[in-house]
């Protein structure tokens, strides 16, 4: 599982790789609301404590459903969750 650490550094490997972002960090607090487990939906990002992924969180936002509309059909859901599902996707 990567911790907070671990995702500063492969961001960076993502920013040397030419792969997007910047050098700056501002690693926001709400990242530690977001696991990569190897072993919890073969390794992709996801809410801790839960088996929803940040992608389905982002398609979800993406196509129009509204915050409301996610925790509703989420109810181990919060607004902070979905904040950090946005903060990953920044940060990456």
């Amino acid at each position: 599982m990567l911790q907070v650490p671990e995702l500063r550094r492969h961001h960076r490997m993502l920013v040397m790789a030419g792969c997007g972002g910047d050098l700056r960090f501002n690693m926001s607090p709400l990242l530690d609301r977001i696991i990569v487990d190897p072993n919890v939906c073969h390794g992709q990002p996801c809410v801790r404590g839960t088996r929803i992924m940040v992608r389905l969180i982002l398609n979800y936002l993406a196509n129009g459903d509204s915050v409301e509309d996610i925790l509703a059909s989420y109810p181990s859901l919060t607004g902070e969750d979905i904040r950090a599902c946005l903060a990953y996707a920044a940060e990456i």
